[in-house]
This record gives C-alpha cells, structure tokens and sequence, in this order.
C-alpha cells in the first residue's frame, strides 16, 4: 500500500503541488485581509470551495486564460496588483490579463442616499469590462454557483448586463442589496467587449470575490481571489480553474480531497460552535 502511495505522489508531482499553490494562497489571502471578527476559520470555507474548484477543471477549455496566485495574476514576476480595496482608500484597480487596457476597479465606501447611511462593496467596469447583474435588481451582482455557465444565453431572460455591480449594499436601516456573506467566496459573472481591428467578439468571464464587514456590519475591503476569461467568444463555466495538463484520476482525487478537509473541517467547527 505504501508503494502504490509513493507511486501515485509521484505521478502528480510539480504540476499537482502549482494547482495547490492556489488553495494555500487564499489562506494567506483570507487572513491578510479580514477584519478581526471574520479572520477565525476561513481557511476551512476557501479550501472546500477552491478544492472543489480546481478538480472541476481538468476538462477545461485551452483558451480560458486564468489568473490567481499561482500565476501572479498573469503579471510579471516583479510585479503583483493590489488585490483588496479598503473602505480607507480610494478603491484598486485590476488588470485582468496583466493589461492596464483591460481592467475592473474594485471599491469600498459608504455614503448617503434615499434610505439614508449606507456602506457599499461594489465591482466597476474599465470601459470595455460589464457584469451580468440581477434581473430583479439590475444594480446587484448576480451570483453563480461554481459550474454554471455564463454567456450570452443569459440575457435577457435571467439577468442584466451593468458596468457596475455591486456586490453587498448595507443600509443603517439594516436592510441590504447583495447576495454575497461576508467572508464567503461568491462569483460574478463578466462580458468583456474586446472591439478591435483582430478581435470584435465579446468574451466572458468570471471573478472569485470575497468581502468582509466592520464591527459595525458595514463592508470593510472587497478582495479578488481570482479570475478567468474564456478568450473564443463562447459560455465559460463559473469559477472552474483550468488544468495545464489534465490529469483526472491523480489530480481530481488529490483535490477532491482538499474540498473534503474543508468540509470537514466547517463541520467540526460548528460542532463546537452548536
């Protein structure tokens, strides 16, 4: 038994422990930037999701470009874009394919508006970057679930297309806009217009974000996990990481596995929690 473990290590090698970079960069990711009372745990919820995640992708498309930690976020080595805006700062801006042409900001603020105070997280378009938005509330992200399909089949019928959205709405009448939680990884889907003498299709695309609240129940940052756009104009599957090199029985056993421990994992903490 002992062997046939080595064996199977073996086979994964480098290309498995790259893929895992992902997962155990949002750990870093989910500590850096959460406020106190979100910062306990959130390892658990961002391994099952992304364990999930990457072992959905070994059929993948060869023309998604992903983006996340493994790849610096498509930048160059030197390089490493601001991933988390903070309701202290004017909001960041993000290349989506190392490219300052093509990019969302990401911000967090509050204000005052019809039904008083409120504080927003919120995802803006570059120009050529839209955001399928929630057809009963056309200023509110829509949310997928990881698998679903985001294309042009959505419109009009299941969603709106906005150059902004935004991701949760908190006024101090305690009412929201959002379908996001705080400190729970959500999806937004993306139609990129990409007009040019080469390229006149639309693209689509999706966006892994995460924000957090203040001890006052109002967001505090907005942060970019990562991304993907499929790049032939066609439906790209929600928050699916492809595979470089498909490898369905080492690879998709080995991730399944990192979803599991984190399932596990959010049961045993409820458990002491309950």
């Amino acid at each position: 038994m002992a062997k046939r473990k080595q064996k199977m290590t073996e086979r994964g090698g480098t290309r498995f422990d790259k893929r895992l970079e992902d997962y155990s960069a949002l750990t870093r990711i989910s500590t850096a930037t959460g406020s106190p009372r979100s910062q306990s745990g959130n390892w658990a919820i961002y391994a099952a999701a992304v364990g999930s995640a990457l072992a959905m992708g070994s059929n993948a498309s060869a023309s998604i470009i992903y983006c996340g930690p493994s790849n610096n976020y498509c930048e160059a080595a030197s390089q490493h874009p601001v991933l988390t805006a903070k309701s202290s700062t004017n909001g960041v801006h993000i290349p989506l394919l190392g490219n300052v042409g093509l990019q969302l900001k990401l911000e967090v603020g509050t204000g005052t508006g019809p039904f008083g105070f409120f504080g927003n997280a919120s995802a803006q378009g570059g120009g050529k970057v839209n955001f399928f938005n929630s057809l009963n509330a056309p200023l509110v992200a829509k949310t997928f679930s990881s698998g679903a399909l985001i294309g042009p089949g959505l419109l009009p019928n299941h969603a709106t297309l906005k150059s902004q959205a935004a991701v949760e709405v908190i006024f101090k009448s305690t009412s929201n806009s959002g379908h996001f939680v705080s400190g729970a990884p959500g999806i937004i889907g993306l139609d990129i217009s990409q007009q040019g003498s080469q390229h006149t299709q639309n693209d689509y695309g999706w966006m892994r974000l995460v924000f957090t609240e203040n001890q006052s129940g109002y967001p505090e940052t907005l942060t970019a996990i990562d991304w993907a756009i499929q790049t032939d104009g066609t439906p790209i599957e929600a928050g699916v990481v492809p595979a470089s090199t498909p490898e369905p029985g080492t690879m998709g056993l080995g991730l399944l596995a990192v979803g599991a421990a984190g399932v596990t994992a959010l049961r045993r903490r409820r458990k002491v929690s309950a």
